[in-house]
């Protein structure tokens, strides 16, 4: 009796060592918190299978209102990096200047975002950009290689990779909208300067950086009239937000209505990466604009 009980306790202390190494492993991997998907899209293709990355935005959510549970606050507070872009979230940016972490890689200010007079007024949507998700890309393998220099050579090498694609993709994009008939494009809210600063487009959005926000009837009016000048053939919308005031936009200017996607948050159920619809922008722009 007393050989089967030291055996059971034996089996039982096996069994704990396991469970509390097993634990030990997982709270060993680092952790990468992101505010937007364009940002969980680098820090996935950067760190592979050697961190976990968990995103704050949610899908098909527009990410400008995101609202944080208890729960997200503290995953920014134990996360190894927290990878965001100051000026897209004010609460993501609130938390983070109160716990100021060790490693927070701002996105936007690897990009460069441009001047404004307010945090407010500074378009945050650098990713549209593919030359600006390459800084943004090194900027944070940087900081992931300083925070978890065991992996540095596999995040480099990661990294390398993702740089390539995103300046191919650059390419695609001024071959394709190197020759178009029209260089004006309307949009439902103001995601779109860095794309249009990149390759030579004037975007004049409905909405300002909010979707939500409703034009006035003065700027709805010069819409109309600079549609009919320019001879605009589309007004866009994004997939997630402001579908109705682009279409009614549309349908009082008799142009078509279309979707452009500033890609701040993924749709659920859509199985496209970054690169799949930065390449569906680029077709819409040019079927638009009547490239060549």
């Amino acid at each position: 009796m007393r050989k089967i009980l030291t055996l059971t306790m034996a089996s039982l202390l096996t069994l704990t060592i396991g469970c509390t190494n097993s634990g030990k492993t997982n709270s060993s991997t680092p952790t990468v918190i992101t505010a937007t998907y364009a940002l969980e899209f680098i820090a996935q293709q950067v760190v592979g299978d050697h961190a976990e990355v968990k995103s704050l935005a949610v899908p098909g959510a527009e990410p400008h209102d995101l609202a944080l549970q208890p729960s997200q606050v503290s995953s920014i507070a134990s996360a190894t990096v927290v990878f965001y872009a100051a000026g897209l979230q004010p609460e993501v940016d609130k938390v983070i200047a109160n716990q100021k972490p060790e490693f927070a890689v701002d996105a936007t200010a690897l990009a460069g975002r441009k001047a404004a007079a307010t945090d407010e007024q500074r378009d945050p949507h650098f990713w549209l950009d593919p030359t600006l998700m390459v800084k943004a890309t090194e900027g944070f393998v940087t900081q992931m290689s300083k925070a978890d220099p065991d992996h540095a050579d596999s995040y480099a090498a990661n990294a390398a990779g993702l740089v390539q694609r995103l300046k191919a993709l650059d390419g695609d994009f001024k071959e394709g909208l190197a020759t178009c008939e029209l260089r004006d494009v309307v949009v439902s809210h103001d995601a779109f300067s860095y794309l249009g600063a990149r390759y030579g487009l004037e975007f004049h959005p409905i909405a300002g950086l909010s979707p939500d926000a409703e034009p006035s009837p003065r700027h709805l009016q010069e819409l109309i009239d600079l549609i009919t000048a320019k001879k605009i053939t589309t007004v866009f919308y994004e997939p997630i937000a402001g579908k109705s005031q682009a279409a009614s936009l549309a349908k009082e200017t008799g142009t078509i209505l279309s979707v452009l996607d500033p890609i701040e948050a993924i749709q659920s159920g859509v199985n496209q990466d970054y690169f799949d619809l930065m390449h569906s922008n680029l077709q819409a722009l040019r079927k638009a604009n009547r490239c060549q």
